[in-house]
């Protein structure tokens, strides 16, 4: 007899992808807001 109701094993799960941020460099203006905003500390002075 089934439930209808799905057990653990039976769910699917989809992974969303989150968007890689990237940098325009012709609207840089060098200001560094967008190194100071980054939490993970990825962005550096180039």
């Amino acid at each position: 007899m089934t439930t209808g109701v799905r057990s653990m094993s039976q769910k699917t799960t989809k992974v969303k992808e989150k968007p890689k941020p990237f940098l325009l460099p012709a609207y840089c203006k060098g200001c560094g807001r967008c190194i100071a905003a980054c939490v993970k500390g990825c962005i550096t002075p180039g």
